[in-house]
């Protein structure tokens, strides 16, 4: 399972569903751990739309000072709520449409397991076994 949610990433629509902090939004690492000191109690649980000011944009005197420059530069190329209505979604990164991919996930698997275990992949794709195993 942990494997799966590291290929999990959420479009932002409205943003009242995705966690700040704690959802890959931004980039393929979760922004709580980029932070360069810790992050505020109160903004822990921030969804990105309680960030998000409709008429001036984003509220950067909440976190700006916690994210290194390239993340600060990332978020000011998003804006939220320009689809008003559009939920945020769960997608599948690596796929262009966003659906699951299995080989999306063993490309997550393998990155996640030491390199010595590469000579063992052949073996189990090559196996005389049925697909469902």
């Amino acid at each position: 399972m942990l494997h799966l949610k590291a290929g999990v990433r959420t479009e932002v629509g409205h943003g009242k569903t995705t966690k700040f902090w704690f959802h890959n939004w931004v980039d393929t690492t979760l922004l709580c751990k980029r932070t360069l000191q810790n992050i505020t109690p109160t903004s822990q649980d921030c969804t990105i739309d309680e960030l998000w000011d409709a008429h001036s944009g984003w509220k950067w005197n909440l976190f700006a000072n916690l994210l290194p420059s390239e993340f600060v530069k990332k978020i000011a190329g998003y804006e939220v709520g320009l689809g008003e209505g559009k939920d945020d979604q769960l997608l599948w990164s690596g796929a262009s449409q966003g659906g699951f991919s299995l080989k999306r996930d063993v490309a997550i698997i393998r990155r996640d397991i030491c390199v010595e275990t590469d000579h063992v992949w052949p073996l189990i794709w090559a196996a005389p076994l049925p697909q469902r195993i």
